[in-house]
Formats: structure tokens, C-alpha cells, sequence
């Protein structure tokens, strides 16, 4: 199944041009010119990557981005915007976008960004998948309680784990 990609800009002409490449790339795409129509997009499907312009008339893309950080957390969305600057692209990174696209930007840099954000999920995913192998692999704690200072010290020996050296083991005898 081809990932599925919303592109969030209120050009019609740049919005047309990426859903066609993107298509020629295999991916399925679904255009929305603005914020109104982005949220209704989002809320019949998932999507794996969302492409947002910064500028747009009424709630703008950076007023839209953690809405959809929200509602899609496993998404990455990538910001892009004409009138950036780092500043812009380091403030929508902290908000939650995945990556920033300066405009004009050419067909190579918006599909290495998505095919980095592939990986990331990819990643994310497999990391998620091997947490819940360990943790049930792990067998659940002893008995035993560790409550006090002194026990939480020897927490090993309550909750069995990777092997660490205790700290007598360290200090050298007397």
C-alpha cells in the first residue's frame, strides 16, 4: 500500500505540481487549500507524511501544526514556506514538525524529505515493536520489595535487568 501524503497549501499551482509528482512517485495524495479543509481531510484517514505551507489565509500553518501533531502523532509533517528563515524553521521543529522545506525547493529535496520520514517511521515503528518484544520477555519483579533507600540502592536484585557492576565491586579492598 502507497503512503498516503495530505499537501496543505492555498497555491493551487504548487499544490497541483507536488500531488502530480508524488504521484508519479507512487505515493497517494490528497490536497487541501487550507486549514478548514486539512482538519477534514484529517479526520477521514491517517496519513504518513503531511506536506503544510506556513502562509495561508485565516488559521495559518503554524497555527495548524500542533493540531495535527495532535491528532496524527506517528505522522511527520513538514513545514514549507516562501518567506522562512532559520529562526522559522527551528520554531515549527520544536512545534512538532518532522522537517522544513524552503520554497522554491526543487522535486529532489521534497522527495528526499519524505523518503527520510519513511525511514524515520520505519524506524520508530521497528523500535516500538522490539520494546514490546522485551518487555515480554522480561519476567515480572520477585517478591521481594524494594521500598527503602537502601534497597532502592540494590534495586538488581528486585527487578532483574541488564548486569551492572554493584558499587562494592568497584572500590578496591582495603
Amino acid at each position: 500500500m502507497p503512503d498516503r501524503i495530505l499537501v496543505i497549501d492555498d497555491d493551487d499551482g504548487l499544490r497541483d505540481s507536488l500531488q502530480l509528482l508524488l504521484a508519479a512517485e507512487g505515493y497517494e495524495t490528497v490536497g487541501a487549500e487550507d486549514a478548514g479543509a486539512a482538519m477534514r481531510e484529517v479526520e477521514r484517514g491517517a496519513f504518513d507524511v503531511i506536506l503544510c505551507d506556513v502562509r495561508m489565509p485565516g488559521v495559518d500553518g503554524m497555527e495548524l501544526l500542533p493540531q495535527l501533531v495532535q491528532r496524527l502523532p506517528s505522522t511527520a509533517v513538514v513545514m514549507m514556506s516562501a518567506y522562512g528563515t532559520e529562526e522559522l524553521a527551528l520554531q515549527a521543529i520544536r512545534a512538532g514538525a518532522y522537517d522544513y522545506l524552503a520554497k522554491p525547493f526543487q522535486p529532489a529535496e521534497a522527495l528526499f524529505t519524505l523518503r527520510k520520514a519513511r525511514e524515520r517511521e520505519v524506524l520508530r515503528r521497528s523500535n516500538q515493536l522490539l520494546r514490546r518484544e522485551v518487555d515480554r520477555s522480561v519476567p515480572p519483579p520477585t517478591s521481594r520489595r524494594c521500598s527503602s533507600p537502601a534497597r532502592a540502592v540494590r534495586a538488581r536484585r528486585c527487578w532483574p535487568g541488564p548486569s551492572t557492576p554493584s558499587p562494592r565491586a568497584a572500590t578496591p579492598p582495603s
